[in-house]
């Protein structure tokens, strides 16, 4: 059944459906035509007429891009205005103050015409109607205008505040609030803020952190200032036996700003999914070692640095080179083998230049795959407060604009925002382990498979992978809502809802845009 026959089942006047049969021509059709007929045909709305019409495809692309045609003439006007004010400063575009760009937003937003109102109306109902079409409704020149705005407006210390001023602006053109379906991830993260109660005066948390043990001295120095349910202004600091700064009690390095900022989250972020940890046992100053073949010697080593087998060294051996080996046995109390030649001489090193480290489950594993980190099945609840500071971490660093490096599958994101685990999700994080779940219906000896895995042997293959996916599903509950709980301690996930935040959005907001290759 064609959609014309189908819209006359509703029934709709045959002249309406001439109209818009003809408006809906590929090779004739215009945005202005489009628009008011379906504006005109408002009446039938509650019919699912947009719906019906779109079902097509052709007619989908017609629909989203006249909408996104009008709503983009609007935003490319905004966007010629404010750059010809920065061109026209005589200040550099880095010394404009975010008032005085605002001001030049507010001088450039004028009453739109009936056609903007049109566009927006039929955008609203398609979103209603057909929620999963809504990729095809964002406007390119929205998201130009916003990013041309984010520098001016992310660099002010009130963003929140300046976010919501510049969408209150932009709101008798486009209510994004109301239309957030419009926006790139870049400008929802905006809206987002903009959305985020913060008081004006936001207080600054220092945090006083180990390069050594950066996650751990971090989650302390964060305790000691009971900083985690509120948003902060972050001012990390590095510990240094040599500092000339006191901060928290502790001497620290005298940088700060964006550069420890940055390097801060790039090194709790790199630890939690780090296979090893330094060990907490500090080699005694001014110590030395021998070093022959794969032998590493000094007296009580054992004891006095907590060295067992599979733990790694680091050395720096006297010409320079660096050498990381693991431990593969212990000789005595004072000398372990380790799993390759570090010298064919004897060696003596200095205790400063060797760093042992200890294994560990990581929070996230690497998933070669889908090129991307997952939690880790293995992880103990004990590590529970170490999965709320990954929530409360994310949203800090989406407020403070920081991009985090190892890169959450996008599934990650998806159960963050409240999805349940599902056979796709599983396809999307490790298509191995979904391909080999979809061939155990073919599999010759199922029931040897079952009793390995202590199952019973009458069940089917689609019943084990309702099970597979039920046990992973548990496994990964309880980290997730850790997760959620120290996000939410910093913003309101309800809010990256109501903007219509996707699980790529999220992701790209966390992490920045996948490079092209």
């Amino acid at each position: 059944m064609s959609w014309q026959e189908s819209l006359a089942n509703i029934p709709i006047p045959a002249s309406a459906i001439a109209a818009l049969s003809s408006c809906l021509e590929p090779n004739e059709w215009n945005s202005t035509s489009v628009l008011h007929i379906l504006h005109d045909s408002r009446a039938w709305f509650a019919a699912d007429l947009i719906g019906i019409v779109c079902v097509v495809d052709q007619n989908l692309r017609i629909v989203c891009a006249s909408v996104l045609d009008v709503i983009d003439t609007a935003m490319t006007q905004l966007l010629v205005s404010l750059q010809c004010f920065v061109q026209s400063n005589s200040s550099s575009a880095a010394e404009i103050e975010v008032d005085d760009i605002l001001d030049a937003l507010t001088s450039s937003v004028h009453p739109p015409d009936a056609l903007v109102s049109m566009a927006l109306e039929v955008a609203q109902q398609l979103a209603m109607v057909q929620p999963s079409m809504v990729e095809r409704l964002r406007s390119p020149k929205s998201a130009e205008l916003l990013r041309y705005l984010y520098p001016f407006i992310m660099s002010d210390k009130s963003k929140a505040s300046s976010c919501c001023q510049m969408f209150t602006m932009l709101a008798p053109i486009v209510d994004f609030a109301v239309h957030p379906y419009l926006l790139d991830y870049l400008g929802k993260g905006m809206l987002v803020m903009a959305n985020t109660s913060i008081d004006p005066t936001l207080s600054k948390l220092s945090i006083v952190c180990d390069r050594t043990h950066p996650l751990t001295t971090s989650i302390h120095s964060i305790d000691d200032a009971t900083g985690w349910n509120s948003l902060f202004d972050l001012y990390p600091f590095f510990a240094s036996a040599y500092g000339e700064k006191m901060v928290n009690h502790t001497l620290v390095e005298a940088g700060e700003g964006r550069g420890p900022l940055k390097e801060w989250f790039s090194l709790v972020w790199r630890e939690l999914s780090s296979s090893w940890a330094r060990s907490s046992s500090l080699p005694t100053p001014n110590r030395t070692l021998t070093i022959h073949g794969r032998t590493v010697h000094a007296p009580n080593m054992v004891d006095t640095w907590g060295v067992q087998t599979g733990h790694r060294v680091d050395v720096t051996m006297p010409n320079g080179a660096s050498t990381s080996c693991r431990v593969v046995r212990l000789v005595d109390g004072n000398s372990v083998v380790v799993d390759q030649t570090l010298s064919t001489d004897d060696v003596v090193v200095d205790s400063a230049d060797l760093t042992w480290f200890t294994p560990q489950a990581p929070i996230f594993l690497y998933i070669q795959d889908s090129e991307s980190y997952f939690l880790n099945e293995v992880t103990a609840q004990a590590r529970t407060k170490d999965l709320e500071f990954v929530g409360w971490l994310v949203a800090m660093a989406m407020f403070h604009q920081v991009t985090l490096e190892c890169r959450l599958n996008v599934v990650w994101f998806d159960l963050l925002l409240g999805a349940e685990l599902t056979l796709s999700h599983i396809h999307a994080l490790d298509p191995s382990l979904h391909s080999s779940w979809t061939q155990l219906s073919s599999m010759d000896n199922l029931h040897a498979f079952l009793e390995m895995e202590e199952l019973p042997a009458t069940m089917t293959a689609v019943e084990y992978v309702n099970h597979a996916l039920q046990v992973k599903a548990t496994t990964f509950a309880w980290q997730i809502h850790a997760v959620r709980r120290g996000f939410t301690k910093v913003l309101p996930l309800a809010g990256l809802k109501q903007c219509m935040m996707s699980p790529q959005d999220f992701q790209f907001l966390v992490h920045g845009e996948i490079p092209s290759e």
